[in-house]
């Protein structure tokens, strides 16, 4: 009988796509709602617009800001309306076609990582999210100063990255 030695060793498995918050997690705010006739941003209304919204929906959430229609959003509003889920708690990104990797690198970014310290780790290397190699690439390099040895791939193939025999 044939013995699968990396499943007999005590390996810590990451698959980083759980890392990437679900639809239904996710607050999205379109910027239209901002404007007059939903097209035209007047300074003054759009402040008392921002000042009115109740904005405890967004705490603690990430927001995707996005403008449904074809207006034209000036740089300096995004920021206004940036600040304000700052004061709720809420992590902003635009609703671009990479935002789930943007999330998914700031998540890598921010994590903390202890409960990894000195252990044995294999990042999964295949996901159903259609990725770029920077969020893998980001988390080895958080990952290598504090494990004992990574890995890449799937628990039946797996290709070593780094060991450390200090720890």
């Amino acid at each position: 009988m044939l013995t699968n030695k990396v499943e007999t060793k005590p390996i810590i498995q990451i698959d980083i796509e759980q890392w990437i918050p679900k639809e239904s997690d996710l607050q999205f705010l379109d910027l239209k709602e901002f404007l007059y006739k939903e097209m035209i941003l007047k300074e003054a209304e759009f402040r008392e617009l921002i000042d009115k919204k109740d904005w405890k929906i967004y705490s603690n959430r990430y927001t995707l800001l996005y403008v449904s229609n074809r207006a034209i959003i000036p740089q300096w509003a995004y920021l206004i309306i940036a600040n304000k889920l700052k004061e709720v708690n809420s992590i902003c990104f635009m609703k671009t076609e990479n935002y789930k990797e943007e999330i998914l690198l700031y998540e890598i970014h921010n994590k903390d990582y202890s409960e990894f310290q000195g252990k044995r780790l294999l990042i999964k290397g295949c996901s159903r999210e259609k990725l770029s190699l920077q969020p893998f690439i980001l988390l080895a390099q958080k990952l290598t100063p504090i494990v004992k040895a990574l890995s890449f791939g799937e628990s039946c193939s797996t290709v070593p990255l780094f060991k450390n025999e200090n720890i």
